[in-house]
């Protein structure tokens, strides 16, 4: 995979020195994606990230990216599979989605959007421009959280916890990058799940553990059957 990320990046990095010859104002005006911000960036030294290094990064973000959401996902079949009250209740939610979509339709993330024009630390967000939020993350405190250690969705309904008390990608510019991303995947999966198929465990009190990231202590084998 590094190889061939090594040959995007090479591609990439033609294609912007092109346009910089062609027409700088458009290569300044132009939208940067991740790739295209480490091949215009210049360190402190003057220097610039080889194509190599900017490769190693990207495969860095993808893995961590990948691993997060398997285990998110094997984390919620398992407590999705031991409470059926919460399960039913997801299966409720996501068949109303379902419903709501033509033949064909896909899944889509609405998000916030500004109400009206406003500043926010010396940045203007216009009305109509997608805001989303994040919090810092206190998990187990159950001053925040009470009965912290329990799976209880529901304390994320209404008014949910209070603001700043949870962040599991992070917060200002060293936020995880794949954050989105990550929601997307994991949405996408568990609609598709719950509204198609019934599953059992193998092992009904199999647990996540943690070695250094948390994952299944078996493997998580399910018994998965079609929804009729």
């Amino acid at each position: 995979m590094k190889k061939e990320i090594e040959s995007m990046v090479a591609q990439r990095k033609n294609d912007l020195m092109n346009l910089n010859m062609i027409d700088r104002e458009q290569l300044e005006n132009a939208p940067q994606d991740l790739m295209s911000s480490f091949l215009l960036e210049t360190g402190s030294d003057g220097e610039q990230l080889t194509e190599e290094e900017i490769a190693k990064y990207l495969c860095g973000i993808m893995l961590a990216g990948f691993y997060a959401i398997i285990n998110t996902l094997c984390a919620t079949v398992i407590v999705l599979s031991q409470l059926p009250e919460v399960y039913d209740a997801v299966l409720k939610e996501q068949m109303e989605i379902a419903e709501s979509k033509d033949g064909g339709e896909l899944l889509n993330w609405g998000g916030t959007e500004a109400m009206t024009d406003f500043v926010y630390e010396g940045y203007l967000i216009p009305k109509g421009m997608k805001i989303h939020w994040n919090v810092y993350a206190t998990h187990q405190n159950p001053e925040y959280f009470p009965d912290p250690h329990k799976f209880d969705p529901s304390r994320f309904e209404g008014h949910g916890p209070p603001p700043y008390s949870y962040v599991p990608f992070g917060g200002g510019p060293r936020m995880c990058p794949g954050k989105e991303h990550a929601r997307y995947e994991i949405l996408v999966f568990l609609h598709n799940l719950v509204t198609k198929f019934k599953w059992e465990m193998v092992f009904p009190d199999e647990k996540m553990v943690v070695d250094p990231v948390p994952f299944p202590s078996k493997g998580l084998p399910l018994h998965v059957f079609p929804r009729i």
